[in-house]
């Protein structure tokens, strides 16, 4: 599928992209892969444009503002972006996939998310966890470098994974944590020949570490929680099914 196809509009109405924006981004991304390519990064100029289509916004639930929308739409739209910049494709579809990530966030966290709007653009360095968490008051202060945050040069929080240990009195387990990206130092890690332009850096919570509130953090166990079944009370992230895929397969 490309670019004429979405100008038609055919194969993105049911969702929440915004077709006429998905087409401008498909030119941008086409003019601009050579400097994306050489800078190892998208442009500012790009990541504006992906907000401006919808991506961020795709899977975030509607009580937030988001278009809670679905996969094909989502898929259609990367692979056109795709013939046109692989990057700018990668970028676009894990803005939207790790805000349905964090749609696993309890409500407070996800007010401080969205609750101005859900235009916010997600990195994340989640798979292998790693660095350090603990706990300290109402949360924990996490220390330590993750790797692979793609995008997160434009990004306005990142996801991180840490293995925190005798939590809840039991063994390990994985808990991620959003943090504003204006907290962690970002290193620039992201020497590759494939998909070097989607700035896959690391991110470093150094020193005396960052302290995060428990409303801004959730476990992998959680996700397998929702997908047995919600709460009668608590709405399924982005008003989803609560049998729908696991994201524990976008955990990455």
């Amino acid at each position: 599928m490309g670019i004429g196809t979405l100008m038609d509009g055919a194969q993105l109405a049911e969702g929440g992209l915004r077709t006429a924006r998905v087409a401008q981004l498909a030119r941008l991304a086409r003019a601009s892969a050579a400097r994306v390519d050489a800078e190892r990064r998208l442009s500012p100029e790009l990541a504006a444009e992906i907000t401006a289509a919808g991506f961020p916004a795709h899977f975030v639930p509607r009580r937030w503002g988001g278009a809670a929308a679905g996969f094909r739409q989502l898929v259609d739209a990367v692979a056109a972006l795709g013939e046109e910049c692989v990057a700018t494709a990668w970028c676009a579809a894990l803005y939207a996939a790790h805000g349905r990530l964090a749609a696993y966030l309890p409500e407070r966290g996800q007010r401080e998310l969205w609750d101005t709007s859900p235009d916010v653009r997600i990195a994340a360095a989640v798979v292998p966890p790693a660095g350090r968490a603990v706990p300290e008051g109402e949360g924990w202060r996490i220390s330590g470098e993750w790797h692979y945050a793609s995008g997160v040069d434009h990004a306005d929080w990142v996801l991180v994974a840490v293995r925190v240990e005798g939590a809840d009195g039991g063994g390990s387990e994985v808990r991620c944590f959003a943090v504003p990206r204006r907290e962690l130092v970002i290193k620039d890690s992201w020497h590759s020949l494939g998909l070097r332009g989607t700035g896959s850096n690391t991110v470093v919570a150094g020193g005396a570490g960052v302290l995060v509130p428990r409303h801004r953090s959730f476990t992998l166990a959680d996700l397998d929680t929702v997908r047995a079944g919600w709460p009668a009370a608590t709405p399924c992230p982005s008003g989803s099914s609560p049998r729908s895929s696991s994201p524990r397969r976008s955990w990455g």
